[in-house]
């Protein structure tokens, strides 16, 4: 569960569970406001998971403390182990900032926490809670742009995927699809006030496989990474400082344009980058 921000609902939910058979994981915490907890949850059933531990994260970057409480909502990450048929699974639930129309900028901050999740499973696998041979999934609302054919809902797309690197797959669940499964966020019940929802509305529901064993082959794309998420926390840290409280957190133009020119800059560095990697594979090959 990712928006389980309701007490009430939290506490039903959580009984009615609990008598299916089911154990939770704490939800994640309040920050400075008492009734905004951070809606993560997650439910196991109970022969996978008799002593339960789980293990949380909260995101650093964020925005939006007052329109939209995304801020003030605290969000994160659960990570929780199970054993089932003598595999451990490691369930990684996040629920990452979202965004608004107008405030398409909001994703460059839902971008900075994908690092962070990222820095946070890797983590976990230095200090020995993750083996190598365990099984380990990424799972939640990532609030970022399913891939079509409107181009910066396409770049946002292919910044997260640079960012996490290939250690992380995603998993195509709905079969009759060739992508991650994805919602329309104009048609939730919540959001039916919006009007002229831009492509930017249809937000990421993914579920992420995450292969410890593929950060050894693959130095460049993780160094590259490396570098993708330092320009991606500065471009964060831009975002938060010109999209202030006095503007609604909507950018000036000039901002605006300056965050393009930033990101153009991006889309140049990583296609030099997959040129490059082609070369020196071409030169490996031919040295083999």
């Amino acid at each position: 569960m990712q928006e389980l921000f309701d007490n009430t609902a939290n506490e039903l939910l959580t009984s009615r569970l609990s008598a299916a058979g089911y154990i939770a994981s704490p939800r994640l915490e309040p920050s400075i406001v008492p009734f905004t907890s951070g809606g993560v949850r997650t439910f196991i059933k109970k022969e996978y998971a008799n002593h339960l531990v789980s293990y949380n994260y909260y995101y650093r970057n964020s925005i939006d403390y007052f329109f939209g409480a995304d801020a003030i909502a605290h969000k994160g990450v659960v990570h929780t182990p199970l054993l089932k048929n003598g595999i451990r699974y490691h369930i990684f639930n996040t629920h990452l900032q979202a965004y608004y129309p107008t405030r398409e900028h909001y994703t460059e901050i839902t971008l900075a926490q994908c690092m962070e999740l990222k820095n946070f499973v890797q983590q976990q696998v230095l200090k020995g809670i993750i083996n190598a041979d365990e099984q380990v999934i990424l799972c939640g609302d990532f609030n970022i742009p399913v891939p079509n054919n409107e181009q910066e809902s396409t770049f946002l797309f292919t910044k997260m995927k640079k960012i996490l690197c290939p250690q992380f797959a995603f998993v195509n669940y709905n079969l009759n699809s060739s992508g991650p499964q994805h919602t329309f966020s104009k048609r939730n019940i919540y959001n039916k006030r919006k009007r002229g929802a831009s492509d930017l509305d249809i937000n990421t529901d993914a579920v992420l496989f995450f292969h410890p064993k593929l950060s050894e082959p693959s130095e460049l794309d993780n160094e590259l990474s490396v570098i993708y998420g330092d320009i991606q926390r500065a471009i964060a840290s831009y975002v938060r400082h010109k999209a202030t409280i006095f503007s609604w957190w909507r950018l000036a133009k000039d901002n605006r344009t300056e965050l393009t020119q930033f990101n153009k800059k991006l889309a140049l560095l990583m296609a030099q980058a997959d040129e490059l990697k082609t070369h020196v594979t071409h030169m490996n090959l031919q040295f083999e």
